[in-house]
């Protein structure tokens, strides 16, 4: 009897009615993982749209606005939605952005451009903002350099002043052109002009009144319909030996006496140096200053744009730049 059940182990039949009945539990589990994947019982075949994987790619570009020159770069990102289909496809999204350098401003558009930084508590900020082109020196630079304004905005470089400003030349993609030339090519609708600090040492006031207000002569009769803001000197350290502050608050009396001889609606005089005084010493303030007692960290710019903003409010020079888009429309 031991040898027959022996025997019977060992035969064939049995290694076969063992292999059959483990593929008919490897069917029933299947079946069953199918139906419950299916609550109807269906036993369609799996079909390839259950497994297939779809890939959108989308692709977009945005404008990155910087001081000087911007260099391209690409930034991929990967992202797996799952979809509501009743066959549970998946949807991977490849998106992928890229930043690439600014075109040249439209000047016969006449669109605001937005810049990196907006600054200001005035409701009416952005609309200054959009709108404000800076001219000047290596101060003025500051306002694109931090991001308050776009390239296509920036007529101002390093060592301009009144003296020279005529020698120094911008290019906004159409060449090289002069102050005034790049005034008349941009056609702002509000100038902010910022200049001083390099003729301090050789000139005196009244000459730099005299100057200057030849310089709002012209860019009149190039931009008929600019409001111009012409900013007070700002203030030095008060350990700086290249002027005094007393020095140039002289010269800042002149501008402003010079400015309100105009007495035009579209000329104003801006106290830039009262908002970086400090209260005690009338010097530059400590807080404001990029570390050589003339020129300023990136948040006075704030500081000054928030000021001017306030200051523009009590002026018409809005409801005048709304009233010549509206005409030019």
């Amino acid at each position: 009897m031991k040898n027959k059940i022996i025997n019977f182990l060992k035969s064939p039949s049995l290694a076969m009615f063992l292999f059959l009945t483990a593929m008919l539990a490897v069917l029933w589990a299947y079946g069953s993982e199918r139906h419950n994947r299916h609550p109807g019982g269906d036993t369609q075949q799996l079909m390839a749209s259950e497994i297939t994987t779809t890939v959108t790619v989308v692709t977009t570009t945005s404008v990155t606005i910087t001081s000087t020159t911007t260099f391209p770069t690409t930034t991929t990102s990967i992202s797996s939605v799952p979809t509501t289909s009743s066959t549970s496809t998946t949807t991977t999204v490849i998106q992928t952005t890229t930043e690439s350098e600014p075109e040249p401003d439209d000047s016969e558009s006449g669109e605001p451009l937005s810049p990196f930084l907006y600054a200001g508590v005035s409701p009416n900020s952005a609309f200054y903002q959009e709108r404000i082109v800076i001219a000047g020196d290596s101060i003025a630079t500051g306002f694109n350099i931090y991001g308050y304004i776009p390239y296509e905005h920036n007529i101002a470089k390093e060592s301009v002043g009144l003296w020279n400003y005529s020698g120094n030349t911008f290019n906004f993609g159409s060449g090289e052109m002069g102050l005034i030339d790049s005034v008349a090519y941009i056609q702002p609708k509000l100038l902010y002009i910022s200049m001083g600090m390099n003729d301090l040492p050789n000139c005196d006031p009244d000459w730099f009144a005299s100057m200057y207000y030849d310089l709002i002569m012209q860019i009149l009769e190039a931009a008929p319909d600019v409001n111009i803001v012409a900013a007070g000197i700002t203030p030095v350290g008060d350990f700086v030996t290249y002027s005094t502050n007393a020095n140039i608050r002289d010269y800042n009396y002149a501008l402003e006496n010079m400015i309100y001889s105009i007495d035009s609606p579209q000329v104003y005089y801006f106290d830039a140096y009262s908002v970086l005084a400090d209260g005690n010493t009338l010097a530059l303030s400590t807080d404001y200053s990029a570390g050589d007692g003339i020129h300023l960290a990136s948040y006075s710019y704030g500081d000054i744009l928030t000021a001017l903003f306030n200051f523009l409010d009590t002026t018409s020079v809005m409801e005048q730049i709304i009233n010549t888009e509206q005409s030019n429309l």
